[in-house]
């Protein structure tokens, strides 16, 4: 997938729901994702972006997650075009998402993963100086 008037960075894939659901962030925005969809993973269309209602520091810069039915986002929080934290939201549909909770700091595009127990392993690129 490519964009016509933008370079398409930072995208993530999940299988959620039998769709292959694309997330990258909206370039030149603090918040959503430009959104697309495939039924096997190679071919995308590309749907309405995605924000979150309510939010306008919410960019989609970091990482999916399928669990318990749901479809989770940890994305970096980005309210003046820098660093400020990360958030996770949650989804039924891939579209639609509430954000869960935030945390403020100088690091972001995160990743989660859950292992076997249900213990969730969460990792963040950290802002250098300068």
């Amino acid at each position: 997938m490519e964009l016509a008037d933008a370079g398409l960075l930072d995208p993530s894939v999940i299988y959620f729901d039998e769709f292959y659901h694309l997330y990258a962030p909206r370039p030149g925005k603090g918040d959503g994702a430009i959104y697309a969809t495939s039924p096997n993973g190679l071919d995308f269309t590309r749907q309405p972006d995605v924000v979150i209602k309510g939010s306008t520091d919410t960019k989609f810069l970091g990482n999916p997650m399928a669990s318990y039915g749901s479809m989770y986002f940890f994305g970096t929080l980005e309210p003046k075009t820098s660093w400020a934290g990360v958030f996770c939201a949650k989804s039924s549909n891939g579209v639609d998402w509430t954000v869960l909770w935030t945390k403020s700091g100088t690091f972001a595009d995160p990743a989660a993963i859950e292992t076997p127990s249900g213990t969730l392993v969460f990792i963040t690129s950290l802002q250098g100086p300068g």
